[in-house]
């Protein structure tokens, strides 16, 4: 399999294991994100130890470490005492020789025993002089990966670098799916993102339909159950989970409703639920764009930023019981009715992206206010910008700018410059108007810039 679409993060971790010193570096990000895969690239010609850690007593995770320490040390048969006497016998042996050891899916391992933070931290100041041991802390657990960076952890201090692995944009997931044109890719992309092993398991030769069948709906689809997976392997309560996200896709945005859904009579209740489903990057808390006092503001909506969840309960979840009887077809036909309309909100958030880049926009985001919402509203260096993006297959006309300008109008707006994305094009009549800019996903060249201000 390929190694895609990570040369500045492979670049950033072959320099890291150059180094003759001893170094540590926090890697973390979503599960299925390709960090693992990004170790085994940067590491596959050197010498270590790489450990997965498991969601398991204490004692059983040690024993299995401190296998795996004597077989690297050559001293087969030996067993640890315990953590500190594993770990220094391979800070010793970094002294003479550069090796590296990986401790992946780092949170188990500290939960199961906290101490071996201080431990590492008095490792890594005794030796900080004399090895060059490469030290690799890895954990898809957002907040306890960043919490190891805080003032309060034993290590804060103590990594050398850091990095958090992100999904591939959009435009760089053609180069997993080369036979697509951009709105098929953008359809792909709006049902599993920018995850590698996703996009690994999407087969470019096949529609996306075919595509959706063979990984969702067929008697061991891999991923037909994977949210559930996911939630399950990171909550505590995945129950309640479910039913923030089921909300969510139903359009039930802000505390209030999604609490009212699932039976709250408090909305502060569901708060540390959506915490935690943000720091698995799982759902967004999204406000309106250019606020003076964004902290003040209640005026907060939340949505499932994961393109993979966001599908899931779109259009899975509802009809799992059609699927546990094989009724295939009729899940289909639901996606046939309403996809086009599901795929306007990853277009959208494309758009987005990229006119936020063409214009220069140091802040930007959708606006909403007095029962009114505008797409896009960005701050320039010139003004503001605001925009419309429509995924219609007909072509955008002068009523979508007449109706973003009576928008501006009501909402006080004082936008200088005007911005339509579109996917089919636009009426020539656009072609004449100042102060607008017209910027079309093309099928066959991508984002272009077909009239600037």
């Amino acid at each position: 399999m390929r190694f895609y679409d990570r040369e500045n993060e492979l670049g950033f971790c072959r320099k890291f294991m150059d180094s003759e010193k001893l170094e540590v570096l926090i890697l973390y990000g979503r599960r299925r994100v390709g960090k693992t895969a990004l170790i085994l690239e940067c590491t596959k010609d050197l010498k270590g130890i790489y450990f997965v850690g498991i969601k398991a007593a204490a004692n059983e995770i040690f024993t299995r470490f401190s296998k795996a320490a004597s077989d690297f040390l050559y001293l087969k048969g030996v067993t640890f005492t315990d953590w500190e006497a594993a770990l220094r016998q391979i800070f010793e042996k970094s002294v003479p020789e550069k090796i590296y050891l990986v401790l992946d899916e780092f949170q188990y391992i500290a939960q199961s025993y906290p101490q071996i933070l201080s431990i590492l931290q008095i490792l890594t100041d005794e030796y900080q002089h004399k090895s060059k041991l490469k030290l690799i802390l890895c954990g898809s657990s957002i907040s306890f990966m960043e919490g190891m960076l805080s003032y309060k952890n034993p290590l804060y201090g103590r990594a050398t670098a850091k990095l958090r692995l992100l999904p591939v944009d959009f435009e760089d997931s053609k180069e997993f799916l080369p036979e697509y044109n951009w709105h098929e890719l953008l359809e792909a992309y709006s049902i599993v993102g920018g995850i590698p092993m996703y996009l690994n398991l999407w087969d470019g030769k096949r529609t996306v339909f075919e595509n959706i069948s063979k990984l969702f709906l067929e008697i061991g689809a891999p991923l037909r159950d994977e949210p559930i997976f996911i939630l399950m392997s990171e909550l505590k309560e995945p129950r309640i989970y479910q039913s923030i996200l089921e909300a969510l896709s139903m359009g039930r945005n802000t505390s209030y409703q999604i609490a009212s859904y699932i039976g709250f009579s408090d909305s502060r209740k569901v708060q540390p639920y959506l915490r935690k489903l943000e720091e698995l990057s799982i759902v967004k808390r999204v406000l309106p764009a250019l606020l003076k006092n964004p902290r003040r503001t209640r005026n907060i909506r939340y949505e499932i930023s994961d393109q993979l969840f966001r599908f899931w309960y779109r259009f899975i979840f509802p009809n799992i019981d059609r699927l546990e009887i094989g009724d295939t077809d009729s899940i289909i036909l639901s996606l046939d009715e309403s996809f086009n309309q599901y795929v306007s909100f990853e277009f959208e958030r494309q758009a987005m992206r990229k006119v936020a880049e063409i214009t220069g926009s140091k802040r930007f985001g959708k606006y909403w206010a007095k029962g009114e919402e505008i797409d896009f509203l960005g701050e320039t260096e010139h003004g503001l910008v605001a925009g419309e993006f429509k995924w219609w297959k007909k072509k955008v006309g002068g009523a979508v700018l007449n109706e973003l300008k009576r928008k501006c109008k009501a909402l006080s707006i004082n936008a200088q410059k005007y911005v339509l994305a579109s996917r089919a094009g636009f009426e020539r009549e656009l072609f004449n108007q100042k102060d607008v800019m017209l910027v079309i996903l093309d099928r066959d060249r991508g984002w272009e810039i077909l009239k600037r201000y």
